[in-house]
């Protein structure tokens, strides 16, 4: 019998290397995406007004592994020959290195590691990537281009415009509620073991708590979404929570990735099941 069951609230192209984790640590994963990510695509006067703006800016911040993909449709359309890249944390760096080979041959182009590389950072968000040196070193009058999501990442741009530097957003991607998952939920309830649900951004959870609630208007369950145990990826994500009215216990992972959510697993098991 599995030690837990996890439901998986990943989007599904991320999810399959967190189900081989789970697995190793003698859980079980149940599948239920809270999102899809969709690219967003730009009429061709749009590209060319985004090819000035990252040629022209001393730093460009790609703040998800989500928006490597559409940056390379991009770069292909555009001349580029120089550009300095920052990475929220290893998934995004590793992503970059990997799809974007053939741009890092470019003269000027040049990609810097994640701040956790140098000094054991465990954190991938914001507020870590905001103590990188290279954002710390730009000075007013400077550009810096956020390669990010349609939506969020509103302190990073805040903190950077404080200091005078010019932020421009570049929405490569948007996140669209997925259809909530009736038969990986119930399947996720029967298991005789201690239940835990994953929530790495708060519009995940925003999404599966909806999906959720639309599905059990016509159900009689006993099991109520909002009671059970909840990891999250940061304090932020777990006051928000709180805010809307979670109701079961909350733990923040130690690190945003795969093997912080597997040490928030054990953590949730010994303060809610022990």
């Amino acid at each position: 019998m599995p030690r837990f069951a996890l439901l998986n609230t990943r989007p599904a192209h991320q999810a399959r290397a967190l189900e081989d984790l789970v697995q190793q640590a003698g859980g079980q994963s149940f599948a239920c995406p809270a999102l899809k990510i969709e690219p967003i695509e730009y009429a061709e006067s749009a590209v060319s007004a985004w090819q000035t703006a990252l040629a022209e800016a001393s730093l460009w911040a790609v703040t998800s592994a989500n928006a490597v993909a559409p940056l390379q449709r991009l770069l292909t359309q555009c001349a580029i020959e120089n550009g300095t890249v920052l990475a929220i944390g290893e998934a995004t760096y590793q992503t970059l290195q990997n799809q974007l080979a053939e741009f890092w041959q470019r003269p000027g182009a040049q990609l810097l590691p994640p701040l956790h590389l140098q000094k054991g950072q465990k954190r991938a968000d914001s507020e870590a990537l905001l103590t990188h040196p290279a954002l710390q070193k730009l000075i007013p009058g400077q550009s810096v281009v956020l390669i990010k999501g349609e939506g969020g990442r509103e302190h990073m741009q805040r903190a950077l415009e404080q200091k005078g530097v010019n932020v421009i957003e570049l929405p490569l991607y948007r996140r669209v509620a997925a259809p909530f998952c009736p038969d990986p939920w119930q399947a996720f309830i029967r298991a005789q073991v201690p239940k835990i649900i994953l929530a790495t951004s708060f519009e995940s959870l925003k999404a599966l708590w909806q999906g959720w609630e639309n599905w059990q208007i016509s159900q009689k369950s006993p099991h109520l979404l909002p009671n059970l145990p909840l990891l999250v990826f940061s304090e932020r994500i777990a006051d928000l929570a709180q805010q809307a009215g979670w109701q079961g216990p909350i733990v923040v992972a130690p690190e945003t990735s795969n093997s912080g959510i597997i040490q928030g697993i054990e953590t949730l098991i010994g303060v809610t099941y022990e």
